[in-house]
């Protein structure tokens, strides 16, 4: 049976997991900066990388015998809608739309496009890092109903998605600016906007 991942070492590179949408995946890193996650290959696309949160997004090991069923019949204990399956007989989508992109970055956590009828070029998120990004605001936000505003893990959520949001347009700007073009805000960011809200520990 899948054993529930709920610190980071459950899980090391090169262990099979299952992943928030199912995927079994291979980890390939673990991260343990404030917000524990892990990232890895999808067995089933190869879509990368698969980011989830620890223990928030429900991770489970697997052995290679229960990968190799997630893979090709879908999870044992899971059942999912036709519209996320990826095995078996599936029902033809409607036909998908094909329009030419100017592609201006191809990173893998935030690439750089610009669709037709658009002045400017937009970031396209991956959406288990979208959801990461989800889940530090829904956070923060639980924090606020409670009240506990005032304790390090607060001050960490909102200091990793501050920093998480500014990296992306950290990205974008540079992108822009590699092929002349101009910004669609009036105040870039830079490395000074980044915060550091949590206390310094080193000597203590």
């Amino acid at each position: 049976m899948p054993t529930s991942v709920v610190q980071l070492g459950d899980l090391r590179p090169g262990d099979i997991y299952e992943d928030c949408a199912y995927h079994p995946c291979l980890c390939t890193r673990v991260i343990d900066e404030g917000d524990m996650a892990i990232e890895g290959i999808s067995l089933v696309d190869g879509s990368y990388p698969r980011g989830c949160g620890i223990p928030g997004c429900g991770v489970r090991k697997l052995t290679l015998a229960e990968a190799m069923r997630w893979k090709f019949q879908g999870p044992a204990d899971a059942e999912l809608d036709e519209d996320h399956r990826w095995w078996g007989n599936r029902t033809p989508k409607t036909q998908l739309e094909s329009e030419l992109l100017e592609v201006y970055s191809r990173d893998p956590n935030c690439a750089i496009i610009k669709p037709p009828g658009r002045s400017y070029p937009g970031c396209v998120i991956q959406g288990d890092s979208l959801a990461i990004l989800c889940r530090m605001a829904k956070s923060i936000a639980e924090s606020v109903q409670r009240g506990s505003t005032v304790d390090d893990d607060f001050r960490s959520d909102i200091q990793a998605l501050t920093n998480s949001l500014i990296d992306l347009l950290l990205h974008y700007q540079q992108v822009l600016g590699s092929h002349g073009i101009d910004l669609p805000y009036v105040r870039p960011f830079s490395e000074s906007d980044l915060v550091d809200l949590l206390p310094d520990t080193e000597g203590q």
